[in-house]
């Protein structure tokens, strides 16, 4: 049930959640969907809120979410949706979105441009991904680091770099909005480089050796030890997916 389904697995998903609601069952919703995406700009949010709302409605009592990885700057609209509707489950995912996007004040429309190119990339690319993934290439939840530049190519970045230079100048002089958007800005940073140290080092390529790596890792690390006080993704959860995936 990984995100992002076609829109036909969606509607069958969701069937058999309203299925077992229509036995008298209370439901349980204890997922790991958000163990999915390493630290890529892999967005769904509008999909699984319609996926959890669709739980709300149909007998949902409880959930456990134990599989958080902490991106924070990078999947920032997908882990606040989960946050939000936990708290008002019934509120309009649009309207709640505003909100995150109203945090980064004059550069909320530039941001929301910038978070809607990723989600429209990651859900129209559904099939691409599954490829990626079932050829068995990689395990969605622990071994994603054999794989991002394969779902996130090199020329991906570019339009959401461009993006953020735009939230960036939209800021102006407002401090708190240009640190957000610089959060922001760190979190794309990293992954492209992890992208390009991935596309060196996985171990889906026999051709991949450590000398091969060696100078683009040393560059990875190099920027989280610079940036890794600033909390803007879990460097720990990404190590623990590398170490079976590099």
């Amino acid at each position: 049930g990984w995100y992002p389904r076609t829109d036909d697995e969606h509607a069958w998903y969701k069937r058999q959640w309203a299925d077992w609601r229509k036995t008298g069952a209370q439901l349980f919703f204890r997922p790991n969907y958000f163990l999915d995406a390493y630290s890529m700009p892999f967005v769904f949010a509008r999909q699984f809120a319609d996926d959890f709302q669709n739980g709300v409605r149909n007998g949902m009592v409880a959930t456990d979410f134990d599989s958080l990885t902490g991106q924070w700057s990078i999947q920032g609209t997908s882990l606040y949706l989960l946050m939000r509707l936990h708290v008002t489950p019934d509120a309009n995912p649009d309207a709640l979105l505003a909100d995150y996007y109203g945090g980064f004040g004059p550069a909320a429309k530039q941001v929301k441009a910038y978070f809607d190119y990723w989600e429209d990339y990651t859900m129209k690319n559904r099939r691409m991904i599954s490829d990626v993934f079932y050829d068995r290439v990689a395990i969605r939840w622990r071994t994603w680091a054999k794989a991002p530049h394969r779902v996130f190519p090199p020329e991906t970045f570019a339009p959401a770099e461009a993006l953020l230079a735009k939230a960036v100048a939209a800021a102006g002089t407002d401090r708190a909005a240009r640190e957000r958007v610089a959060f922001l800005q760190t979190g794309l940073a990293h992954a492209k480089l992890c992208a390009e140290t991935a596309s060196l080092l996985t171990l889906a390529d026999p051709a991949s050796t450590v000398e091969r790596g060696k100078d683009k890792l040393t560059e990875l690390l190099k920027f989280r030890r610079q940036h890794e006080r600033e909390w803007f993704a879990n460097l720990g959860h990404n190590a623990w997916v590398e170490d079976l995936s590099w």
